[in-house]
């Protein structure tokens, strides 16, 4: 397997200017070099003849050791040294580098770790926005079968409005990167010194040595910023290949003429590259605002197995099947990373198994730090006003405004900010959100959030209609089917009538169950819970009927056609009930309306019970059209047909009746309290809830 790089806490590194790096203190000094000293014939035949003395020893454990004392043997070799990423460097006379990289470090056998910067706070979090620009720039180099996450990571940027750039990494392909709101490299690295004894991160190219690539990139290299290099093709190969090409220092990158949009984020995907060398150099350049790398050495697949979770992190895209999360911010992703195992074993996201200190980790620029950077849109929830009729939208979003459709339509923007944007309300009560924004003015196309899954939030009141005893106490629920309701929201319940919740004619507060006290009389109430957000805007409303006394009935009628009258709310307040019991079955007739209010007729609820069944609270009845068990409900036929005879009116073919109360009296008779519907439990024609005294009249 093949090992490269990994790091630690979120912190902030100045950006200031300057060659960065720190002077090595663990190595002699280097000699003074002698410009002009090795021809370029003599250099290309030593290279050529430790690559060949490499070929010979790089599967030993000294491989190293013993290809620096070999350089050290050639008289156009002043110094050598093995460098703290383990690798072999030999300087020429005039100066030159020439490294051997270490196949056993590439291979997992060894891990060698350095200091890690230490972790500083970060010091504000007040601008919150997007890259700058929707250019992302792709650089795998196709070297040492490093795993390429690239084809995984391209169309999902492309999906989400970046025009992406993948760069085979050829040394003159860095100068390409203009304007990068997203950069990821992946390639080999190393960390040693250069001829000014400043500690580099050195990244691998995909540029091989040859004659005219030396001679085009010659001042480079004589200025230490570019390195000849001979290294394994691939250490995992049963048959080894070996190569000489250049790799190229922080330096040299700074140098190169890269340049980054505003809010830009950089995903380093190098060994070695959160050294304080390197993260100085990355934040040297204007507009990153967010660096991520590896302290240390890793196996080649655990570091795209962290790269690919980071980008989905960032673009919202799953992990794991079940997975359905917003896209994060960069502060987000620090967190995941350091909770979340990988799938091969315990360790961290953030963490390798060739080193416990190897550490992965994203990094802040000290100039207006941003923990709540975004790769892309990030929508958290989208609620409605009610009363203003207006959607508001809140996450991390750019500082320039786009569109914002539902289902493709284009919302009207009233207002927009970095964590809020407030649209017209859409005539639509469900339906997929999508929002475009930058972090700055461009031309090129704005960023696509991820799709966001709405649905208005409907309200409701558990239970919605009831039927209560004088001075009872009942808790009642609201709760809510679409989306979720947003974090802070405060509830205002309010009694129309007579009775108290919690205590008063009013309540307000957080909580979703409250406490109704029925007043001393008969009568109805009406229960409302109003739901707002903690910014005060309302999200919808609920009610629930109550029935207060002990023969009452309150039901809510639909969908009879004969009789439409007999449609909409009723009220009675004048029930009788009766029990005739039989040898098998027991039935139960509950009257309402005797006096014929509003001309209507006179409502029968009948329940038949199993022979001396007692009533009891829980109690449930499907509906029954014929003799025996069950319930039905309807009116009678005409409004002077006695009920205990007569035909009923019936309001339907299926239902169900719960009884939700029952206490004897010492009189024999029974107050009995209960719940029905009638049609399909989804969808009713008909709810209703009553209570009833009753008496037996059996013969």
């Amino acid at each position: 397997m093949m090992m490269i790089g990994v790091l630690t806490a979120l912190i902030v590194i100045g950006c200031g200017g300057g060659g960065g790096g720190a002077a090595s203190t663990t190595l002699p000094p280097l000699p003074n070099f002698i410009n002009g000293s090795v021809t370029e014939a003599d250099r290309t035949r030593v290279i050529s003849e430790v690559t060949t003395f490499f070929k010979t020893v790089s599967t030993q454990s000294d491989a190293m050791q013993q290809v620096a004392n070999f350089m050290k043997s050639k008289p156009e070799i002043v110094a050598t040294e093995i460098s703290k990423s383990g690798d072999a460097v030999g300087w020429f006379k005039d100066g030159i580098k020439y490294m051997v990289l270490n196949s056993a470090s590439r291979s997992g056998t060894r891990g060698r770790i350095l200091q890690t910067p230490t972790s500083r706070p970060i010091l504000d979090a007040n601008s919150r926005s997007l890259p700058g620009a929707n250019k992302a720039y792709l650089v795998h180099i196709d070297v040492a079968n490093l795993t390429n996450s690239t084809a995984t990571i391209d169309p999902v940027l492309t999906q989400r409005g970046y025009d992406t750039i993948q760069l085979p990494g050829a040394i003159s392909d860095f100068a390409q990167i203009q304007n990068a709101g997203v950069l990821y490299i992946n390639t080999l690295g190393s960390y040693s010194r250069d001829r000014n004894e400043e500690e580099r991160t050195w990244f691998m190219t995909a540029t091989q040595n040859s004659i005219s690539n030396y001679q085009l990139y010659k001042d480079e290299i004589e200025a230490g910023t570019i390195c000849p290099v001979t290294y394994i093709v691939d250490p995992t190969a049963e048959q080894r290949t070996y190569e000489e090409g250049f790799m190229v220092s922080d330096q040299f990158l700074k140098d190169s003429g890269i340049s980054f949009s505003s809010k830009a984020i950089w995903i380093n995907e190098v060994m070695f590259g959160a050294q304080e060398s390197m993260i100085q150099t990355a934040y040297s350049f204007e507009g990153l605002e967010s660096y991520w790398g590896w302290s240390g050495e890793y196996y080649s697949s655990e570091a795209a197995e962290t790269t690919r979770f980071v980008f989905a992190r960032f673009l919202g895209t799953p992990v794991e099947p079940e997975d359905d999360l917003p896209p994060y911010t960069v502060g987000e992703i620090q967190s995941d990373i350091g909770t979340t195992n990988r799938a091969s074993g315990p360790r961290k996201m953030n963490e390798s198994d060739l080193s416990i200190f190897s550490k992965f980790s994203g990094y802040t620029s000290n100039d207006n730090s941003d923990s709540e950077l975004t790769m892309i849109p990030s929508i958290r929830s989208a609620v409605l006003d009610k009363v203003e009729n207006t959607m508001e939208i809140e996450g991390f979003f750019g500082s320039e405004s786009g569109a914002v459709t539902i289902d493709g339509s284009t919302l009207n923007v009233l207002s927009w900010t970095p964590k809020k944007v407030i649209v017209e309300a859409p005539s639509a009560t469900k339906g997929v959100i999508v929002l475009r924004s930058l972090g700055a003015p461009s031309a090129s196309g704005q960023l696509l959030s991820k799709r966001f899954d709405w649905e208005d939030i409907v309200f409701s009141i558990n239970p919605g209609v009831i039927t209560l005893q004088k001075r009872e106490s009942k808790t009642f629920t609201a709760s809510s089917t679409g989306s979720p309701v947003p974090a802070g929201a405060t509830y205002k319940w309010t009694v129309t009538g007579e009775g108290l919740v919690n205590g008063s004619s009013t309540f307000t507060g957080p909580d979703t169950t409250v406490t109704y006290q029925a007043p001393n009389a008969e009568r109805s109430d009406i229960l409302k819970v109003e739901v707002f957000t903690a910014s005060g805007r309302k999200l919808g409303e609920a009610f629930s009927d109550i029935g207060v006394g002990e023969n009452r009935i309150f039901y809510f009628a639909s969908g009879l056609t004969n009789y439409p009258n007999l449609n909409g709310e009723h009220v009675f307040a004048d029930g009788e009930g009766f029990l005739v019991r039989g040898q098998t079955t027991d039935l139960y007739e509950f009257d309402y309306n005797w006096d014929n209010v509003n001309e209507l007729p006179r409502v029968v609820l009948s329940l038949e019970v199993p022979a001396n069944t007692v009533l009891a609270a829980g109690q449930t009845y499907n509906w029954t059209s014929v003799l025996g068990v069950g319930y039905s409900f309807g009116t009678t036929e005409s409004l002077t047909e006695p009920t205990l005879t007569g035909i009923l009116l019936s309001y339907g073919r299926e239902g169900r009746m719960t009884i939700t109360s029952a206490i004897r009296n010492p009189d024999g008779t029974q107050r009995v309290a209960y719940q029905f519907l009638i049609g399909p439990e989804s969808e009713p024609t008909t709810v209703g809830t009553g209570s009833i005294l009753i008496r037996d009249v059996s013969p």
